[in-house]
């Protein structure tokens, strides 16, 4: 029954705490695709013919005049060609290198294929993960074809990583889908891939590992999201289950204290006590020894027999 019982308990720890990683993962992907639905929703005003004619069609422009913040770190447009015509570098580069406008064109492929609709999300470049937004520039109507392009991208590098883990209380990294993945990730990649949208496993006693696949804007996968976090309903069944344990030792050995002492107590000391005195009758010359036994068991009967 205790093997039974400490199984469940322990099995039910263990999915108390898969749910949790599957929450938090949850989490990350939710905050994620906010700042990028952000960053699309604020870089709207970029794309208008006001703001973007300058740009596109006088390749001199140096400024961008708009009123809506947005969290980018560099800005690109594009004419209908795919040409680079303007590009901005609005983080400071000594914080963290921004992406050039070569490499968020590259990664948009954009070398004679161009989106005719608007996109964001994320996309992977030479040198690292980009959450990019995309908007057609439209010559007064939203239909035709677009004169251009502008994109708004961001890096997504480890400090953006850590705001994310701070926020669902994980240790998160993004790994690349190379051949120098840990073990644990390369044994959950092919679930991921194969259309799993989640995936938990214990790393050790105290640690578990949650894993998702995050794909582009093209729907590919780029990056491997892997959390870590300490496994609090399985360390907290291991000890009830010590604690069970030492409480059932316990009253194991003071149940077996009392039932010595009962036994000592009911039969063996009366058993005792009726051997000296049926000595003493053998043993009296003058037979003034007498066998006294109180009580109504069989040896209170055995006394009287002797007695009689």
């Amino acid at each position: 029954m205790y093997f039974l019982s400490s199984e469940i308990l322990l099995q039910d720890a263990e999915r108390l705490d898969q749910s949790q990683t599957n929450r938090s993962l949850d989490q990350i992907k939710d905050e994620l695709t906010s700042q990028i639905g952000e960053l699309h929703s604020n870089s709207a005003a970029l794309a208008s013919w006001e703001t973007a004619e300058q740009v596109v069609a006088a390749s001199g422009a140096r400024t961008i005049s708009t009123q809506s913040p947005f969290d980018g770190d560099t800005i690109v447009y594009l004419d209908a060609g795919g040409a680079v015509r303007f590009a901005k570098c609005l983080r400071n580069a000594e914080a963290k290198q921004p992406p050039s406008a070569e490499e968020v064109r590259s990664a948009l492929c954009l070398r004679g294929s161009f989106p005719q609709t608007e996109l964001s999300g994320l996309l992977s470049s030479d040198t690292g993960l980009l959450a990019v937004s995309v908007h057609p520039i439209l010559a007064g109507s939203t239909k035709g074809r677009p004169q251009g392009w502008v994109a708004v991208a961001r890096r997504i590098d480890g400090s953006v990583a850590e705001s994310l883990a701070r926020r669902a209380h994980v240790r998160l990294s993004l790994l690349s889908l190379d051949s120098n993945l840990p073990d644990d990730c390369r044994q959950v990649l092919a679930r991921l891939e194969s259309g799993t949208r989640k995936a938990t496993r214990p790393l050790d006693g105290r640690t578990i590992g949650g894993y998702m696949l995050l794909r582009d804007v093209f729907g590919r996968p780029v990056r491997l999201l892997r959390s870590t976090s300490f496994r609090a309903s399985y360390v907290e069944a291991l000890d009830s289950r010590s604690y069970l344990v030492e409480f059932i030792v316990a009253a194991g050995l003071i149940f077996s204290i009392v039932i010595l002492w009962l036994i000592e107590y009911a039969a063996l000391s009366r058993v005792s006590r009726l051997s000296r005195q049926v000595e003493q009758v053998v043993r009296d010359p003058w037979d003034r020894a007498r066998v006294e036994l109180s009580g109504r068991d069989e040896l209170s009967w055995l006394a009287r027999w002797c007695k009689a």
